[in-house]
């Protein structure tokens, strides 16, 4: 950056306002030295520079906000308005370069960032500033970088191809920053052919199913599935998760397509056909950045065989990509097939119902994983399936905690009674240890071990993030959701636990971008939208706050949650009549379900009944609801945390004194 002074514009002072807003800040290349080498030249330039930079600035509604020497930080209200903003204004130097000698080019970085800035006197602050102004220098002379925010705004709204730059940790910023180029379409092809994605990243694409009748696409999806958790068991690769690659399930994308907006170097894929007691699997091993033929195969085989082929897949991958495939992790492959063709196939009829997500499809998996297991009782995969489909009717409010939980528990044991390397055994036991049990310690024990298993397990480490922020430990917490995240980007459910990480700690405009992108992935997707309108809430926006909450609330009636968020937001709008008409409705909820119970209680809270709420708690206790592992988070009982019976009741949960750190 060059030093000819600071200019920045004149304002009354005024109040501080925090926002969302997109940054820019540029840079000339090299004009320090251009300056100490022939001054007058280098000051045609920078009007030169400036002209052309401001012109651009006006087109796209970019704000100046001031100079620094020979920079620019300007703010954009729209990420995409930014973007292609930054697009022309290099456009428009590399037609002028093209025009005058090699000594008056002016070349110019740019780096821009979506994130909280504070504006006050005419100036801004904060992260977002800072973020803009670390990552400008990593954008080649002539070239854009982006952060991960502002790509997860623009990548399928713009013609532009990104290419991702390691993730880099910039000064002063705490977390490491993914960084992504936009490709200029005057770059040479060597100099793109020479950035490609990185072949250890995998994406395994759903299998086509060519069975004539059409009925076995749950054994089409299931061989997709078994074939990414063999994979991640391979160290050196990292395996996208299955929640992302079923985004492209009859996809009419290129490979290069799919493999640029998941970011895979290497792509898996092909067709099953499975008829009586035969199958026939074809597969592809492609590079995502080249689109050329790795390494192709056909298995025609007695359907026994499947887990014969499964192995063998995994095994010439690994050599294909270079990937030493050591012994251990060749016998955890092999250890995930039953003794029963039969009870594999049930199995796979049990995880299609499992990944419906729904409480029909959690009870209908329950059926097949417990046939599977009739075939074949030494059926690891099948009792971790069975621990899943309970504690997920438990977490979604249809099985009272003592009931589910238990056999939960006693599913998750059997499984690593059979399978101690089974890293869907580890991840069962977790969930049980940390909602049922409440022993954080032992689901810590759990969750470490499924991710040495499987490194690449994204939702292991989304519940593990969870678990971490409930004990307070933050950075971690972050490190894990945000490592989900990058295995599995295109999930709706990953994307709300992170935002509700980011949610609980504060930073709601963080959470509210993954939100938004959750709702885009799944309309349906509740506690986004609940959650997307408690930050509104939170930011003072109480009109807008309350609009989403009652979205919520209308998607389903029967969440007591989305109630109790909507009362907390009633009050804040003291509205206190509306909020005592959910108090009501709650009740007579409260008197069915466990869940209702914490919720009457917040209410309670909410309202300034004290006494009510510490008794509501106590009552959810009784049950040993799992819904209270939360309370030390939610803001319904901001004004009790200092009781002592809730500090008590925090303290016989395990939990510490004060959970949510955006809280005084």
């Amino acid at each position: 950056m060059g030093a000819t002074g600071n200019i920045t514009p004149s304002s009354q002072p005024q109040q501080e306002e925090r926002r969302l807003a997109t940054i820019m800040f540029t840079d000339i290349v090299g004009y320090t030295a251009i300056t100490q080498k022939n001054e007058s030249l280098a000051m045609k330039l920078l009007e030169q520079h400036r002209e052309i930079l401001r012109a651009a600035f006006q087109k796209f509604g970019g704000k100046e906000i001031k100079t620094v020497g020979d920079a620019f930080v300007v703010e954009f209200n729209n990420t995409l308005d930014a973007v292609n903003c930054a697009f022309e204004i290099q456009r428009e130097l590399h037609v002028r370069n093209g025009q005058v000698p090699m000594e008056d080019r002016i070349f110019v970085r740019l780096g821009v960032h979506l994130g909280d800035v504070i504006h006050s006197s005419g100036d801004i602050y904060g992260d977002a500033v800072n973020i803009a102004s670390r990552i400008e220098p990593f954008a080649e002379p002539g070239g854009i970088c982006v952060s991960q925010q502002v790509y997860d705004q623009v990548w399928n709204k713009t013609e532009f191809t990104f290419k991702p730059i390691d993730k880099m940790r910039l000064k002063n910023v705490q977390l490491p920053i993914e960084l992504y180029k936009v490709v200029m379409p005057w770059e040479t092809p060597k100099i793109v052919e020479t950035e490609t994605l990185s072949r250890g990243r995998i994406a395994i694409l759903p299998f086509r199913n060519i069975t004539p009748d059409g009925k076995d696409e749950y054994f089409a999806d299931g061989l997709t599935e078994e074939l990414i958790a063999s994979i991640s068991k391979i160290a050196g690769l990292r395996v996208i998760a299955r929640t992302s690659v079923m985004k492209f399930k009859g996809s009419e994308k290129s490979i290069g397509e799919i493999a640029r907006e998941l970011q895979a170097g290497t792509v898996l894929g092909g067709t099953v056909r499975k008829v009586n007691d035969r199958v026939r699997v074809t597969v592809e091993l492609i590079d995502g950045s080249t689109e050329e033929y790795i390494w192709t195969e056909t298995y025609d085989r007695p359907f026994k065989d499947i887990f014969a082929i499964q192995t063998d897949i995994a095994e010439r991958v690994s050599k294909a990509l270079r990937v030493q495939l050591l012994s251990g992790e060749r016998r955890r492959i092999r250890s995930r097939a039953p003794q029963s063709a039969e009870a594999y196939n049930v199995y796979m009829k049990g995880r299609f119902h499992f990944f419906r997500g729904s409480t029909d499809g959690f009870l209908s998996a329950i059926q097949y994983f417990e046939e599977a297991i009739e075939l074949d009782p030494n059926f690891a995969l099948a009792y971790a399936g069975l621990s899943n489909a309970y504690m997920f009717l438990v977490i979604n409010g249809h099985l009272p905690t003592r009931q589910g939980g238990g056999k939960a528990k006693a599913y998750a044991a059997k499984a690593l009674e059979l399978d101690p390397m089974l890293a869907e055994a580890h991840l069962s036991m977790a969930m049980v240890q940390a909602s049922y049990e409440w022993n954080f310690e032992a689901a810590e024990k759990e969750f470490k071990r499924a991710l040495e298993l499987n490194t690449s397990y994204a939702f292991a480490h989304a519940r593990y993030g969870l678990m971490l922020l409930i004990e307070g430990r933050v950075d971690e917490a972050l490190s894990e959701v945000l490592l989900a995240e990058e295995l599995d980007p295109l999930s709706s459910t990953i994307r709300t636990i992170a935002g509700t990480v980011f949610y609980y700690l504060g930073r709601c405009d963080e959470a509210m971008l993954r939100y938004k992108r959750s709702l885009e992935l799944d309309p349906q997707q509740q506690s986004a939208l609940d959650n997307l309108g408690m930050c509104h809430v939170m930011k003072g926006e109480l009109d807008l706050g309350v609009e989403e909450l009652k979205k919520a609330v209308e998607m389903d009636q029967q969440n007591p949650f989305c109630k109790a968020d909507l009362a907390y937001a009633y009050v804040k709008c003291g509205k206190r009549e509306e909020a005592e008409a959910i108090l009501e409705a709650l009740k007579k909820l409260a008197s069915e379900t466990e869940a209702a119970m914490v919720a009457l209680a917040g209410v309670y809270a909410i309202l300034g009944d004290k006494e009510s709420a510490l008794d509501w708690l106590e009552n959810a206790y009784g049950e040993h609801s799992h819904y209270l592992r939360n309370i030390g988070l939610e803001y319904w009982f901001e004004n009790i945390r200092g009781e002592e019976r809730f500090r008590d009741l925090m303290r016989r949960m395990g939990l510490p004194p004060t959970q949510n750190k955006s809280l005084p």
